[in-house]
């Protein structure tokens, strides 16, 4: 299944057919996101009326959901276009550091809490979402 950049929109967006493209992208077992679509999509998000303003509002439960499915989604386009294993652990560390590390001055990234555990948590959460529901396209030895 090649990812819509409409389908991408509507869940981001929280559409009322949100749902439905969500559960047919994690009900397929090839996903792929094209390069185009995955610009089109930062294309079509970044604007006044863009689904980061409303972030803000969002519970803590559905930004760290949005977080984890971010970090198995990035791994998923990035790992079929892996040559060696090297190259897959490089792409993996760097899609780690991208989701997971703090950033004040983009208070809309992930944010940890003043627990001294909270980013190993948030970790730990990627780590299950992929187990959970990733694809064999992101083991390290595919």
């Amino acid at each position: 299944m090649i990812i819509d950049t409409s389908a991408l929109v509507a869940i981001l967006r929280d559409e009322p057919d949100a749902k439905i493209c969500a559960l047919a992208i994690e009900k397929s077992v090839n996903r792929r996101l094209s390069a185009a679509n995955f610009v089109e999509t930062s294309l079509r998000l970044d604007h006044p009326n863009n689904y980061h303003k409303d972030w803000y509002g969002w519970p803590e439960e559905r930004k760290r959901v949005a977080w984890t499915t971010m970090f198995t989604g990035l791994l998923e386009a990035a790992m079929p276009l892996c040559r060696t294993n090297q190259e897959r652990l490089f792409l993996q560390q760097v899609i780690l550091e991208r989701v997971v590390v703090f950033r004040p001055t983009r208070n809309y990234l992930y944010c940890p809490t003043n627990e001294p555990h909270s980013g190993g948590e948030f970790i730990a959460e990627c780590f299950e979402r992929l187990r959970t529901k990733g694809t064999r396209t992101c083991s390290p030895h595919h």
